[in-house]
């Protein structure tokens, strides 16, 4: 089964970035800001 070009790009681009609390690699679906450090959620909760 093909999938059309269209129905690919209605999927929300993903981002891997790095937890600055335990360097784990986490996938968000916003654009980090660049002058931001982000945690994982488990970090979060801390």
């Amino acid at each position: 089964m093909r999938v059309s070009k269209s129905h690919r790009s209605n999927r929300p681009k993903s981002y891997k970035i790095n937890c600055a609390g335990c360097g784990k690699e986490v996938v968000v679906q916003v654009q980090p800001p660049q002058d931001k450090k982000l945690l994982c959620m488990d970090c979060f909760k801390k």
